[in-house]
């Protein structure tokens, strides 16, 4: 089994909110059930952009949560001409940002659900699966 997450599902992992608990969990049960987690570089940066937001505001160093996310292993989903292709189209059919197309393009050809707490990706995009979905799903394996 395997998942795509987008930022959304990762932050909570980093930085205490209301989808923490749930966000461990599924982090979790994905390790324990061996689960192939893929991500695009996008994320990278919007998890980097985050981190740099929550530095800001909180008035701490950035590095200690650029280093609990570097600490997840996540398989990187290249982006490609195919990918690129795909999100356009996603993009213009749902009603998506570019960005938010590139996460679902990514699941569509890795033939994963995509995992994000995106409440737009969530009702326009078949497949996806918010963290409490997924860790149901995953409980039930």
């Amino acid at each position: 089994m395997r998942f795509v997450l987008d930022s959304s599902a990762i932050v909570p992992l980093i930085h205490e909110e209301e989808q923490t608990k749930n966000a461990f969990g599924f982090f979790d049960l994905c390790h324990k059930h061996g689960v192939d987690l893929a991500i695009s570089p996008l994320v990278r940066c919007e998890v980097g952009n985050c981190i740099v937001q929550f530095a800001k505001r909180e008035n701490i160093d950035a590095s200690r949560y650029l280093e609990m996310f570097m600490g997840i292993r996540f398989r990187m989903i290249p982006i490609g001409d195919q990918l690129l292709t795909f999100a356009i189209e996603i993009s213009r059919k749902n009603g998506l940002t570019f960005y938010d197309a590139i996460h679902a393009a990514g699941a569509y050809l890795e033939d994963s659900p995509l995992v994000t707490l995106d409440k737009v990706i969530l009702s326009g995009i078949e497949g996806s699966l918010d963290l409490s979905a997924a860790v149901e799903l995953l409980g039930s394996i």
